[in-house]
């Protein structure tokens, strides 16, 4: 995953872009794991983890899920992108 190029940790409530570069023609996942990069409610389970997952259909279009583990967490990644490399 790729975000824009910053000096530090997106600030609680902050939004910030992320780009998926998926790779390749097989399904899979990928757990992305988000806190607030600035305490350690992380200890307390004040964090998520988002279950990002791609399978592709009978004629290979890219289908993709996003799954909070912990929705009550609020995390900073709203705008998703996803960039399919392997044509």
């Amino acid at each position: 995953p790729l975000i824009p190029e910053t000096l530090q940790v997106p600030k609680p409530g902050e939004q910030v872009p992320i780009t998926f570069q998926i790779y390749g023609k097989a399904s899979g996942s990928y757990y992305l794991y988000d806190d607030d990069g600035d305490s350690f409610g992380y200890r307390t389970g004040k964090y998520n983890r988002v279950k990002i997952s791609v399978t592709y259909t009978e004629n290979g279009e890219p289908q993709t899920a996003i799954d909070a583990v912990n929705p009550d967490f609020s995390w900073a990644y709203q705008e998703m992108h996803f960039e399919y490399m392997t044509k």
